[in-house]
């Protein structure tokens, strides 16, 4: 029969192991830090830490020099390199199909939710009151929206109210957008922001015969804003830009982008 012996230095870290409960071991180094330290023996990008292989000898678990860990591929290029399928489990309880891994908090707390829109609601002002006039000028309705970073779709929708008298060859194309200037009293004329991109306008007509009464109508439209301030940014709603006609005293649209209740501007996240 054939006896095995096992080596002094085995015999010694099973004994340190067991029976000294201040025990460490060390790699690389002669004054370990913690019951197992191992030291990189080099400082390259490629230089290996420490690497786990299978039974088949294929490397399964890598980390790197530079503090980059590897499950799944010995050249990790990131942090957090893992290659092959992913389960996290116990993040919280609420996991479940179709469910997504979402942050809750500026420092990236992740738990689990059901997938949802990222819908931001702006707020609707007074309106301004729109003179049935042609104009190069653009100005503030009271209503606003602010978007944290990020490409967003707005969508706007619009009760138009005309008042005074509009002959039946009349008519009046109105423009609208959004403008990030400190704008603070209706009818304040603003610019169009840098951040509006294509569609950069939400536009509409209005034509006569109109002599009173309620002959309103809606328009609704979609305007694209990219906001790469890197922090929230207001946007307050302008409405002008016309082409007209002719100028018809005493005729207006009342009250554009006012609170009426067919009046909203909402937008949706797009990356």
């Amino acid at each position: 029969m054939r006896t095995k012996f096992l080596s002094p230095s085995i015999l010694s870290l099973i004994f340190f192991g067991f029976f000294n409960t201040n025990a460490q071991v060390g790699i690389n180094t002669t004054n370990p830090q913690a019951s197992l330290d191992i030291l990189s023996k080099g400082s390259t990008g490629t230089t290996k830490a420490m690497r786990i292989n299978n039974s088949s000898n294929t490397e399964i678990v890598t980390v790197t020099d530079e503090g980059r860990v590897g499950i799944g591929t010995s050249a990790p290029q990131h942090t957090l390199h893992s290659i092959g399928t992913l389960r996290f489990e116990g993040v919280n309880t609420g996991q479940a199909s179709g469910m997504v891994l979402t942050s809750n908090d500026n420092l990236g707390t992740a738990t689990w939710q059901r997938a949802a829109s990222n819908v931001v609601t702006g707020t609707l002002g007074g309106g301004y009151n729109l003179p049935f006039a042609q104009t190069s000028t653009m100005s503030y309705t009271g209503s606003f929206i602010t978007l944290p970073p990020g490409k967003w779709m707005l969508t706007i929708s619009l009760l138009l109210i005309p008042s005074g008298t509009i002959p039946a060859t009349e008519w009046m194309f109105v423009r609208s957008t959004f403008s990030d200037q400190n704008l603070t009293t209706i009818g304040q004329v603003g610019t169009q922001s840098a951040d509006v991109i294509r569609p950069t306008l939400m536009s509409f007509q209005i034509t006569g015969p109109f002599t009173g009464g309620q002959k309103y109508n809606v328009a609704t439209g979609t305007i694209q804003i990219n906001n790469t301030s890197g922090t929230t940014k207001t946007y307050r709603y302008i409405v002008g830009g016309t082409q007209a006609s002719s100028t018809i005293a005493g005729a207006q649209l009342s009250a554009v982008g006012g609170s009426w209740s067919e009046n909203a501007i909402y937008a949706i996240a797009t990356n």
